[in-house]
């Protein structure tokens, strides 16, 4: 569902938005079907899902834990929605190379699976061409993550920390970089950015990237910061592959904002989303609703504006 070429934003949208189960979802809150193009139904979506946002208009995820549901009478209705809008059980890799695999970032807690599933697809053959690279900011470690992230990095103190360790560990290379910094993360944080590679001589490079927040008072670095640091730092080119991994309950909006964000450099980009052991829902009905108003969010931004 989420393979994207030049040129195809807006009918991945469309198809996405026109499935029967966002329509049950929302008609089952109260809510009217809107009417008009794309983008005025997209615009009404988008504003109709505020009544999804259990943060509370807080921009930073990884700053909340799913809500404790002990009763939600659309949890069958959520669960089965998000499974069609692709967020539960995503398919694997359509292709069998690509010229970068990308894995984003986030709490060690959801990061390791991530990064143990791209290693998975490598060992089972899939090829990457030219770089295997995880990207992330200078956030600051939370206490939650700390069981998982100190295991790889003990003197670790932010996100980009953990994210080298274990990209490090997993793929069996030495921990050792040619790194770039800018800023200064113990001071600013949001403001600080990193580039690494580890030159190997088989195999893809590994590289680690950290952006700067593009709301530095607001939050730490987004997805989209971290796709355009990537674009800034490397030489990409028309018609490569991308393949980004993530978590199934972000793939759709995290797809629309590499797509946006990627897009001048006419890219071939799909994304999956970890594969576990056991399928189904892996998260709150609330959180899949968070997510889907996510969607719909970095829809109307990829669209003409009204």
């Amino acid at each position: 569902m989420f393979r994207t070429k030049p040129g195809e934003e807006r009918a991945l949208i469309e198809d996405w938005i026109n499935r029967p189960a966002l329509r049950k979802l929302v008609e089952a809150f109260g809510g009217t079907w809107p009417e008009g193009d794309l983008e005025t139904v997209v615009a009404a979506l988008a504003e109709f899902s505020d009544l999804w946002d259990y943060r509370a208009g807080k921009h930073d995820r990884h700053f909340f834990h799913d809500k404790k549901e002990t009763s939600d009478p659309y949890q069958d209705l959520t669960y089965w929605t998000a499974k069609e809008l692709g967020m539960i059980e995503p398919p694997p890799p359509s292709r069998s190379s690509y010229d970068y695999l990308l894995i984003l970032g986030g709490l060690a807690t959801g990061v390791e699976p991530r990064i143990r599933y791209a290693m998975h697809l490598v060992a089972e053959g899939l090829g990457v061409e030219r770089q295997i690279a995880a990207l992330g900011s200078f956030r600051h470690l939370q206490d939650r993550e700390l069981p998982v992230s100190t295991r790889y990095a003990p003197e670790g103190r932010y996100e980009v920390d953990h994210l080298a360790a274990m990209l490090a560990e997993l793929f069996g290379v030495e921990e050792s970089w040619s790194i770039r910094p800018r800023g200064q993360p113990e001071v600013d944080p949001a403001l600080a950015s990193l580039s690494a590679i580890k030159m190997r001589e088989v195999g893809p490079d590994l590289g680690i990237y950290a952006a700067a927040s593009s709301d530095p008072e607001g939050r730490p670095a987004n997805t989209a910061d971290t796709f355009h640091f990537l674009a800034e730092v490397n030489d990409l080119e028309a018609g490569q592959e991308v393949l980004i991994v993530t978590s199934g309950i972000y793939l759709p909006y995290q797809h629309l904002d590499a797509v946006r964000t990627l897009s001048p450099y006419r890219l071939g980009i799909e994304t999956v989303g970890v594969v576990g052991d056991q399928p189904g829902p892996t998260h709150s009905a609330a959180a899949y609703r968070q997510e889907i108003r996510s969607t719909l969010r970095s829809a109307r931004a990829s669209l003409p504006s009204q």
